[in-house]
């Protein structure tokens, strides 16, 4: 399997890791030992690394990896709100609150939220170019 073994390059396998870990590309590319002057650098420099195949297969192999014991909790959690949903004992407002947590858990609810600028009108977004 691809990206099962450590990178033989040390700051490639400490930057997959920190990517994994939930840093940003510039914090991982920091992170790994990178030295950059400008924040611009180090975007420039994680987003040459992410191109990398082997840095994909890595980073791809490290966040499959807790996925089969994540999937066994999200399956028990599901039992469980179904177990109490479905035991006519509990109390209706604990059945509820299970279906409603069930429900949050599996994406059945979506909350819209809308936003407007001042007075009501419109939202400006405004993007600066990287120089």
């Amino acid at each position: 399997m691809q990206g099962d073994k450590p990178l033989k390059n040390t700051r490639h396998e400490l930057f997959c890791q920190a990517r994994v870990k939930g840093k940003t590309e510039e914090e991982a590319y920091k992170a790994a030992g990178y030295q950059t002057t400008t924040q611009n650098a180090a975007y420039v420099g994680a987003s040459y690394l992410l191109r990398n195949p082997n840095i994909q297969d890595r980073i791809a192999f490290l966040q499959g990896k807790g996925t089969d014991k994540h999937q066994a909790e999200v399956e028990e959690l599901k039992d469980f709100f179904s177990e109490v949903m479905n035991n006519k004992e509990n109390k209706l407002a604990d059945r509820l609150k299970a279906a409603e947590l069930k429900g949050k858990m599996l994406g059945t609810f979506t909350t819209n939220t809308r936003i407007s600028g001042g007075d009501g009108g419109a939202v400006i977004l405004k993007w600066k170019q990287p120089k």
